[in-house]
């Protein structure tokens, strides 16, 4: 149960007119608190992001190529992660696949619950 006392309230409460705390640095006490796992997760999802707009410069091959007599090569220098069945390059293949799942799932981030 809680208290209708106005100095048992809590600074930055909506039910108060006193304004949010802030930080040393100048941000809202709130955006200090978050938790570390949010954190990560949106620097996950910040970098992958990143890397399927940055796609056609980071990869190394034409992910679509099919090079027959360079099926299942292990990973090496020229190959970062190998070769599939056809002889596609796997490194390039997940940067530019990084792309479709952006186009999929971003569109679900705006919508509204």
């Amino acid at each position: 149960m809680t208290s209708l006392d106005p100095n048992s309230a809590r600074q930055g409460d909506p039910m108060t007119s006193q304004p949010p705390e802030t930080g040393n640095s100048g941000a809202p006490a709130w955006l200090m608190r978050l938790n570390g796992r949010i954190l990560f997760g949106g620097a996950l999802v910040l970098l992958i992001v990143i890397i399927a707009v940055a796609a056609p410069l980071l990869a190394t091959h034409d992910p679509l190529r099919v090079r027959m007599s360079g099926r299942l090569l292990p990973p090496g220098a020229e190959h970062w992660l190998g070769t599939d069945n056809n002889g596609r390059d796997i490194y390039s293949r997940i940067l530019y696949g990084a792309r479709v799942s952006v186009l999929v799932g971003g569109p679900w981030w705006f919508c509204p619950r």
